[in-house]
């Protein structure tokens, strides 16, 4: 759900006390947050030595973003959805949230949930053994959570798994929701369709996997309760009228774009 966070700032002798409301974003969602604001100034003013400071309340989003929230981009005028996969901090140590660009995605590209923007794509990566990059100046009121909902279970911090044949991968991404497969081949080769572009080293899993779920969560190992990031979706589709995944792992994304898990 989608909240505002809202300051206002009573002035009272020698200190000055803020009070945090959280109201649902709704529709005329703004007229009425102005309207509560206007009330709660009036009826703390009408207390003895207490002075509502003027201009000093502020509303934003106010958002737990996990695992399979569908983000969006526009590249050339047309509007893209991907998936959003974990969070993780970037080489500078930077919260970032890690998806897939493809070959559409540039950099500084605003990405947006909901309405609301989100933050920044970084420099893509496209290729090589990755397709993934960091979504980064993450706007204030946006916060990360290793819960995945659905699953029901939790991201292990600072850490991954590598994921051999026959494991079990647990996948979300926005279109398909919570999904389950084996991992079939751990040195995969993906040739994207429309494209020369080839990606090495990914997996290939009998997971279900749709277009918009590109960037979604793989994870595996652990416990029913906690589990690890394994990577990110990079495509799907039907092969012989039978499922198929394939992932990027999150070993490689953090070789090549720097940081650490979340």
């Amino acid at each position: 759900m989608l909240l505002f966070l809202v300051y206002l700032e009573l002035e009272y002798p020698l200190q000055i006390i803020r009070l945090t409301c959280i109201l649902p974003h709704c529709q005329n969602g703004q007229q009425k947050m102005t309207i509560f604001l206007q009330e709660i100034s009036s009826r703390a003013s009408s207390f003895n030595k207490v002075n509502v400071i003027p201009n000093c309340e502020r509303a934003m989003p106010y958002v737990s973003v996990g695992s399979g929230t569908m983000l969006t981009y526009s590249s050339l005028g047309q509007k893209y959805g991907v998936s959003a996969g974990y969070w993780a901090y970037d080489s500078v140590g930077t919260l970032v949230m890690v998806t897939a660009p493809h070959n559409v995605m540039s950099a500084q590209t605003p990405v947006f949930v909901g309405n609301e923007t989100f933050g920044v794509s970084g420099p893509p990566y496209f290729g090589g053994k990755v397709d993934a990059v960091y979504i980064g100046g993450i706007r204030s009121g946006f916060t990360p959570t290793r819960f995945v909902s659905g699953w029901n279970f939790n991201l292990v911090s600072k850490s991954y798994t590598g994921l051999v044949v026959g494991s079990t991968v647990y996948c979300k991404g926005y279109v398909s929701g919570c999904q389950t497969g084996t991992v079939l081949d751990t040195n995969y080769t993906a040739r994207y369709q429309g494209t020369d572009i080839i990606v090495k080293d990914c997996v290939l899993t009998s997971a279900k996997a749709e277009h918009g779920d590109s960037g979604g969560l793989v994870a595996g190992n652990g416990t029913s309760s906690s589990r690890y990031v394994a990577g990110i979706i990079s495509g799907g589709g039907m092969f012989n009228g039978e499922p198929r995944m394939i992932y990027t792992k999150a070993g490689n994304i953090i070789t090549t774009l720097g940081g650490s898990i979340y």
